[in-house]
């Protein structure tokens, strides 16, 4: 990347801090790059997710297309899912960040439901809503009906083929990816538009591309650790990290304590993402462990032995 030669490819995982990674690092960093070599070197591509996210799915003439677009990127980023590397012919380096499952998901809903709903296919949801008066209180019991909603829709919804590029993801596709969301994009093409339920194998698929595939896996909840790790990583100048505190894209699902009966009900929804995260953890702070600056300022836990035994027995799978 120093020398301009490479691609950031941001595996951008919705509702993880991901945009404020783009708005405020990654982006800036790029037109630094366009600025000091008064060249192209800066080019990004936004992965649109009706569009290159299904890449896996694309007829030859049209990944022949984009991937002559790509040729000269420095950074790919939005919603793209394990795997768009095999059609960018340069060096490339993935990244992402994580955050806990259970919140993901509930502001996942929040978001859909206050800024997006006719995207979100939430039409369903609204119907059931009922008048005002019975409309269900924001938070947990509003995530609970859009996700029902959601459920029922996917049941009765067929995934179609690949139909060029489109804004957003068909209906099918969106109401899979509710279904440990992170899991399916961080392994890629075999879980990506899996029929719901995944299984053990597609946790197996995740956490061997984490370990092998990606030189930097943040953890939203210990933000400004993760992004010293990616600086020294990327080398980055510090003037263009800023804190993600500046994020306004907040919908205000995170500042209310999550009920327990929250993560008894959807469980199911994130029992292979919530190994994804434990792993993140443990992933960074391995990173801190080998970087002085950084274990100084926000040091770094050992884990338990069980423990990694434990995660390379899902890798060996």
């Amino acid at each position: 990347l120093q020398n301009h030669k490479g691609a950031i490819i941001f595996t951008h995982l919705r509702r993880a801090g991901g945009t404020v990674l783009e708005t405020y690092v990654l982006r800036p960093f790029c037109k630094h790059l366009e600025k000091e070599t008064h060249s192209k070197a800066g080019e990004t591509y936004n992965c649109r997710e009706g569009g290159l996210a299904r890449h896996y799915r694309m007829d030859q003439s049209t990944l022949a297309r984009i991937s002559t677009e790509l040729e000269h990127v420095s950074l790919v980023w939005r919603h793209c899912p394990f795997g768009v590397h095999e059609i960018i012919h340069q060096p490339f380096v993935y990244i992402t960040m994580l955050r806990t499952p259970i919140k993901r998901l509930l502001s996942w809903a929040a978001y859909c439901i206050a800024y997006s709903p006719n995207n979100c296919m939430t039409l369903k949801f609204k119907q059931n809503s009922g008048s005002r008066r019975r409309r269900p209180k924001p938070g947990v019991d509003q995530a609970r009906r859009f996700y029902e909603a959601r459920s029922e829709l996917n049941a009765k919804t067929k995934l179609p083929s690949f139909r060029g590029l489109e804004p957003f993801h068909p209906p099918a596709l969106e109401f899979r990816l509710d279904d440990n969301y992170s899991t399916r994009m961080l392994c890629g093409e075999p879980a990506h538009d899996h029929p719901v339920p995944i299984g053990r194998e597609h946790l197996a698929c995740a956490l061997r591309n984490m370990d092998q595939q990606y030189a930097f896996v943040g953890v939203t909840e210990r933000y400004e650790a993760s992004i010293c790790v990616l600086r020294e990583l990327l080398r980055i100048p510090k003037k263009y990290v800023k804190d993600m505190r500046n994020d306004k894209a907040t919908t205000g699902s995170t500042k209310r304590p999550l009920p327990p009966e929250m993560a008894q009900v959807y469980a199911p929804y994130v029992a292979l993402d919530n190994e994804l995260h434990a792993y993140a953890h443990m992933r960074l702070d391995q990173d801190l462990a080998q970087s002085d600056s950084c274990s100084e300022a926000f040091g770094s836990h050992d884990h338990d032995i069980g423990e990694l035994e434990r995660f390379r027995k899902i890798l060996s799978l």
